[in-house]
């Protein structure tokens, strides 16, 4: 919570805060959890949802108000929705299946899928997660919990690593 009070500037504001926090936090949950029924996710909409609240404390008169509950709970749904549609743009594989996928490959004659499953196995789910599935490098980023950036130079460095090696076969 004092993540929150931090944004606000006024102590009145922040009293404000504090009480909508206290009476509402519970059913603005509820609200969350109803439609994506993942707790994790419904504590993520609700940091979003209460940093919003608290940057727009303006918009609240009286916190105990039938409007003041209204309020929160459409800000929590309207964040929600969004966890939803952002569900639906990322589609997360199972790792299991991923690892038995990438096993499954038989060694052929093809240079460059041998080069490839020699590589370490997070190098190859990358590589596998990108060309074969063909994800892009922000969702393969969430999936691994690494910064975008540092995926990003990650698979550069297994693309470049698999150029050296193919061509000190002179390919």
């Amino acid at each position: 919570m004092l993540i929150y009070l931090s944004m606000i500037e006024n102590e009145e504001d922040k009293e404000k805060f504090e009480e909508v926090y206290a009476l509402w936090h519970d059913k603005m949950y509820g609200v969350a959890m109803k439609d994506l029924k993942n707790p994790y996710d419904a504590e993520d909409v609700l940091i979003e949802a209460f940093t919003y609240i608290a940057k727009n404390m303006d918009k609240i008169d009286d916190p105990k108000s039938k409007k003041t509950l209204s309020y929160v709970c459409v800000v929590t749904k309207h964040f929600a929705i969004d966890e939803i549609r952002r569900r639906k743009r990322v589609t997360l594989v199972n790792y299991d299946d991923l690892a038995y996928a990438i096993g499954s490959f038989k060694m052929t004659d093809d240079t460059l899928t041998n080069a490839i499953l020699k590589l370490p196995e997070k190098h190859r789910q990358i590589i596998f997660l990108k060309y074969y599935h063909g994800y892009e490098v922000k969702e393969i980023a969430k999936m691994y919990g690494m910064k975008y950036d540092a995926t990003q130079k990650l698979l550069f460095r297994i693309k470049k690593g698999l150029e050296t090696k193919l061509s000190k076969e002179d390919l």
